[in-house]
């Protein structure tokens, strides 16, 4: 109790300080009063009582200085009284001052952004429930990582002791949306139906799929993304159990997903417009565990850790080895966290950028400090007169340092403004391919939140002590005799010179760092421009088409109408030449696939060669422009002869 009486007095100083000073004043002089009493009481005049009662006091302002400082919020006071001085000083110099703010507002944002791109990609929880729990699994040998037959997941499904759930995911050719006027292609995955369970997701209208629709010949059935149903769907609320003509078939709608629902991954880049049940997919690919082409990702049991999991998959893993010796000796399992997977080519480069705006901060720094120091100079006969009057050293560097953290608190709140506008430029102008590739970590929804804000509040604190420490050690250590004379100059060899060399050495070094680096970058980014790709991507231009199932269902109609698009493009001026591919050069999307050489020994399956293909017209290789090193290229009777073979 005693505590907090003296808890709450300290407050009441605080917020009532008139008040405390009246009251500290009458105590003070009731005191005095009393002592001149009893001085007079003693038979002493009343002039030599009270000239005896003060001396015997000691001085009463000195006293009452005691007493503030017992208080122990005379610090507070002080503080308050350094930022109020500190101030004045800013206002009386406005332009060292806006200079100093835009410096550290173009250091502090730039970090402030970088770091708001680490704490959206590196930091922050990914959207799924319990995401530190989920793992990627995949197929692995000596020629690397590869995907799962779906054979080989349900073994690793059936089989596991480590997770709680196991799910399968992956990409679909382009579907087409068939309405009553338009056919549009739809990007869609197919996933199992433990797949959206795992991950924590509830639908927005509907349910995702059930797990007898994983079988071999379910029923046909189809969850919507949120976009693609406010896009075709016009958001109707009674689209759930509506039949919808896919390609050639027609699926019934059983869910609508969140419009925050986001996952990597999906064919030809983009975000993914519906989801089938895998089983429709891949069913005839349910024994071949050599077609290692689809995902797996799991949920780990609470409190096992990775190493734990990787030791119980590499068990199954060594069994199946010796079960199914022709398709899966030399393959193993490898058990990673989905983060790990997603931001494992990120991590890097953000990393790098740190560094370097960290290094501009820095160079920032120093150049606050040399301006700091030649202002310190020229307050030199101020800061002396001080010391004549009383003020310690320690008094000094506390009054110096709070201006530098007015400046760096100032330069703070700037900078939390141009980093809001970096991070909104980031987002705006984020390539479309990184966008597509990272789709699950939500690049766009860059922020400022409290993480963001405490680094800035950090970077700010320490930034004002780094460029404001060395300028309030020199002014403190003025000689009296030196700072009183009128019209001292920097010398050669002097204290404040030889600072101001080793801030322009630092930032001369620093600068020089981010110099060669940027150097080193347009190299490496000249070097990608230059890069051979094999083929001439001058003037070529490519399109995307899908035809409508419905209006072109036999094999004679497309031929007929492809050929007919390609002599009335060919016809259209400025056209040289025309081809058809699927799909284009240096897409990223086909999968591949195994092949043996004739006449040579055939690999085992681990070690069994694999490559993408693709279908190109006769006319490609010249369109395109890649070299033919031997043999010929194809022609009209290697097209008949494969149509034949069909």
């Amino acid at each position: 109790m005693c505590r907090i009486r003296t808890v709450f007095r300290r407050l009441q100083s605080l917020f009532r300080k008139d008040r405390m000073e009246n009251d500290l004043a009458e105590e003070l002089q009731f005191h005095l009063e009393s002592e001149i009493q009893k001085n007079m009481a003693a038979g002493i005049t009343p002039e030599d009582a009270r000239y005896s009662a003060l001396r015997s006091f000691g001085g009463v302002e000195q006293i009452k200085e005691e007493s503030r400082d017992v208080r122990r919020s005379r610090w507070i006071e002080t503080l308050g009284q350094d930022v109020s001085f500190g101030l004045r000083i800013l206002r009386k110099k406005p332009g060292i001052t806006l200079i100093i703010v835009f410096t550290l507002a173009l250091g502090v944002g730039a970090t402030i952004a970088i770091f708001g791109v680490i704490n959206a990609v590196l930091l922050q929880p990914l959207p799924y429930k319990d995401s530190d729990r989920i793992m990627v699994l995949w197929s692995t040998s000596r020629q690397g990582d590869a995907g799962v037959s779906l054979a080989d997941f349900a073994d690793w499904r059936d089989q596991n002791q480590v997770f709680t759930q196991v799910a399968s995911w992956g990409s679909r050719e382009p579907l087409v949306l068939i309405g009553k006027d338009e056919a549009d292609p739809i990007n869609a995955m197919s996933a199992t139906a433990s797949f959206f369970s795992l991950l924590g997701v509830r639908t927005a209208l509907g349910r995702t799929f059930l797990p007898e629709e994983d079988n071999p010949g379910g029923k046909l059935v189809v969850v919507l993304s949120h976009s693609l149903w406010q896009r075709r769907f016009g958001g109707d609320p009674n689209v759930v159990g509506k039949a919808v003509r896919l390609s050639e078939e027609t699926y019934t709608v059983v869910g609508v997903l969140p419009s925050d629902f986001r996952f990597f991954g999906g064919a030809f880049g983009g975000s993914v417009d519906l989801w089938t049940s895998q089983s429709i997919y891949e069913a005839v690919h349910w024994g071949y565990r050599w077609n290692r082409v689809g995902n797996v990702i799991a949920k780990l049991k609470p409190a096992m850790t990775l190493k734990e999991a990787q030791a119980g998959m590499d068990v199954i893993g060594r069994r199946l080895q010796k079960q199914y010796p022709t398709t899966n000796a030399g393959w193993g399992i490898e058990v990673l966290p989905l983060r790990e997977v997603l931001v494992r080519d990120l991590r890097p480069t953000l990393l790098i950028l740190l560094a370097a705006v960290g290094s501009v901060l820095l160079i920032v720094c120093a150049n606050v400090a040399n301006l700091l120091l030649a202002r310190a100079v020229a307050r030199l006969r101020e800061i002396t007169v001080r010391m004549a009057l009383g003020a310690s050293r320690l008094r000094l560097i506390r009054q110096l340092l709070t201006e530098s953290l007015l400046l760096s608190g100032l330069g703070g709140i700037a900078g939390l403004l141009v980093g809001a506008w970096f991070v909104v430029m980031i987002a705006t102008y984020l390539p479309q391919e990184l966008r597509a590739q990272y789709r699950s970590l939500d690049l766009n929804r860059f922020r400022i939140d409290g993480l963001v804000l405490s680094f800035m509040i950090v970077a700010s604190l320490l930034s004002g002590l780094l460029f404001g420490l060395a300028p309030a050690l020199y002014a403190s250590k003025s000689n009296l005799n030196e700072g009183l004379k009128e019209g001292r100059t920097l010398t050669t060899g002097s204290r404040p010179h030889r600072w101001l060399n080793l801030f322009v050495v630092s930032e001369l070094g620093l600068s020089l760092v981010l110099l060669i680096s940027a150097g080193l970058m347009l190299k490496s980014l000249w070097l990608l421009e230059h890069v051979k790709l094999g083929f001439n991507p001058e003037s070529l231009l490519s399109m995307t088409l899908f035809l409508n199932p419905s209006k072109y269902s036999e094999t004679s109609q497309k031929e007929a109408f492809f050929r007919q698009l390609t002599q009335r493009i060919q016809d259209l001026p400025g056209v040289q030449s025309v081809c058809m591919a699927i799909p284009p050069p240096l897409s990223g999307s086909g999968r591949p696939s195994n092949f043996v050489i004739d006449g040579r020994p055939e690999p085992t399956p681990a070690e069994m060669p694999s490559a993408q293909d693709r279908y190109a017209d006769p006319n490609f290789f010249a369109v395109v422009g890649i070299p033919l090193v031997k043999g010929r290229v194809f022609t009209e009777a290697d097209i008949s002869c494969s149509r034949d073979h069909q």
